[in-house]
């Protein structure tokens, strides 16, 4: 064997891949369809042009305040992206507009929150499961309502037109194309021509991860079954209040403790879930008989204790969870109960990002509460309290044992993605149903391929944990849905065969964030593979082997 030889590895060319942005909102597929990603909250003096030139609508503007006048022809299997401007014609109330495909069932395809004055953009859509008529109408929650309704849109899309959209986004947002240039370090014009190249992905650079219980306790195989797929993680119940505090003063950590410090032996993040939680029904019981002035000292004491013990621990933190559907602590203690509490979480730990967390924003248009536009609000009212701080927006994603709206997903994505905060599917799983595991891979695609998500959280785990998503047996083997997701976890990741660079000593490829380079070089019979390359940093750098270890000049 042949003593090392210097390298000096250029990355001669970085393309990178910007993510969508208003001036850039299109995403082709195949057959030259392309998807319009904009969607805005903001209530305009005048309404935006039509999406798609309005797409299969030819008259965008309904004769009267609630019906189209064009029936749709829709067509079982295809993808319709909906949208509209919104505007409500009385003054002085804001008005919830849902947008119907009217015929046998009925499928709300958005909801919007219509003022007088100005427009609002309605974006939503439906997936076709029949093919038939139907009517588009317009319905306010005040039946007597008058609606302005302007600039319709209504795209179909194929199946394989809407994945192709998602293979396009994740080419773009997950993934980089480099081109390698290898030059001998002692003399630089020398190029290394049939350089072998080993391209091995180290771990996930997207956070894709699973919720966990205190059965991983002292457990090995399942400790083995998570540490060898995860890197980040919730954990079910095990940082709740009513778990960390069943008796009133006798606070017990042991689990938490215990899983935090598995959590970092394995380098897998926590995501802390939660300080408090507005649901009346998840209170520990000794709390339903405070007084507001017990019930505020008690609830100053829950959140130093928690946030306290895990500082600088934990990447993230639900501070009030669910208070878009529920006020249990505003009602006793007051309206601004969530903008106390996350100025205090912020002082408590400055590092993590504060988050709020709600069902229903992605999952199911027809709950007003969680409307993209009411979170909106109330993630700004919050970030009032705490100076305008980032706040992260958590989307529990629960879908029911029916077909997923995954148009609709993709539309309430886009709309809070304008906000440009931090979007989380936090909780993410599917009833038990025979098409479980199909619809769960339609969630999990549609999130992995949004430009404004930055990580997923799979409400699931193995049989002895008990969820609606079972991954593994009693045996810790892979049940359908486990297979699922080892395989999401295989594809979401480079797997790149040995390749060689041309007589040049170029090599260009595209791959998944966060690599270790492997380098074996024939002719000199040796080979380096200790370099952990993560493509975002390292632009035009010049990089240098020195053996035993490599230097890197930045």
């Amino acid at each position: 064997m042949k003593s090392v030889v210097d390298l000096k590895i250029v990355l001669f060319s970085f393309i990178l891949m910007a993510t969508l942005s208003h001036s850039s909102s299109y995403i082709r597929g195949n057959a030259n369809q392309d998807y319009d990603s904009f969607a805005t909250t903001k209530c305009l003096k005048e309404p935006l042009p039509a999406q798609y030139g309005g797409g299969i609508i030819v008259e965008r503007k309904p004769v009267n305040s609630s019906v189209l006048p064009q029936t749709i022809q829709l067509k079982d299997g295809l993808y319709y992206v909906f949208s509209a401007w919104i505007q409500a014609s009385t003054e002085g109330s804001e008005k919830i507009i849902t947008a119907v495909f009217n015929y046998s069932s009925g499928v709300e395809a958005g909801t919007v929150v219509a003022r007088h004055g100005c427009w609002s953009m309605l974006k939503g859509g439906i997936v076709a499961n029949v093919t038939t008529p139907a009517d588009i109408i317009f319905k306010a929650e005040d039946a007597l309502a008058e609606i302005w309704v302007e600039n319709v849109s209504l795209q179909p899309f194929t199946e394989e037109q809407w994945r192709s959209h998602q293979e396009q986004r994740i080419s773009k947002l997950r993934k980089r194309r480099i081109r390698l240039n290898i030059r001998d370090a002692n003399d630089n014009a020398t190029t290394l021509g049939g350089a072998k190249v080993i391209l091995k992905q180290l771990k996930q650079h997207f956070p894709f991860g699973c919720s966990m219980t205190k059965n991983i306790v002292n457990n090995q195989a399942y400790q083995s079954w998570f540490s060898s797929r995860f890197r980040v993680t919730t954990f079910k119940n095990e940082m709740k209040w009513y778990d960390n505090e069943p008796i009133q003063g006798q606070e017990n950590y042991a689990n938490p403790d215990y899983m935090v410090n598995f959590a970092q032996t394995h380098g897998i993040s926590i995501r802390g879930h939660n300080v408090f939680w507005e649901d009346p029904r998840y209170q520990p019981y000794w709390v339903y008989g405070l007084n507001p002035n017990q019930l505020a000292a008690a609830t100053d004491k829950r959140i130093n204790s928690v946030m306290s013990r895990y500082r600088g621990k934990l990447i993230s933190w639900d501070v009030v969870n669910e208070n878009l559907h529920f006020r249990f602590f505003d009602d006793k203690l007051g309206n601004g109960f969530s903008g106390i509490e996350y100025a205090k979480a912020r002082q408590l730990d400055g590092g993590a990002t504060l988050f709020m967390n709600e069902y229903n924003t992605v999952e199911d248009g027809r709950d007003p509460a969680s409307l993209p536009q009411n979170y909106i609000n109330k993630l700004k009212q919050i970030q009032g309290s705490v100076g305008g701080a980032r706040i992260g927006i958590g989307l529990q994603s629960h879908f029911s044992q029916y077909q997923p709206n995954i148009v609709y997903m993709r539309s309430a994505l886009d709309t809070l993605g304008a906000t440009g905060m931090p979007i989380w599917l936090t909780e993410v799983d599917v009833k038990p149903n025979p098409n479980q595991v199909q619809y769960f891979e339609q969630i999990l695609r549609e999130g992995f391929a949004h430009p404004a998500v930055q990580g997923i959280v799979m409400w699931a785990g193995p049989a002895v944990d008990g969820y609606n998503m079972t991954l593994a047996d009693n045996k810790f083997s892979n049940t359908p849905a486990g297979d699922l997701v080892d395989r999401l976890l295989k594809e979401w990741r480079s797997e790149v065969p040995e390749l060689k660079t041309d007589d040049n000593g170029l090599l260009e490829v595209s791959l998944f964030l966060q690599m270790k380079v492997c380098i074996f070089m024939y002719m000199y019979e040796y080979y380096i593979c200790d370099w952990h390359l993560k493509l975002l940093h390292l632009l035009l750098n010049y990089i240098h082997f020195k053996s035993p270890r490599l230097l890197l000049q930045i």
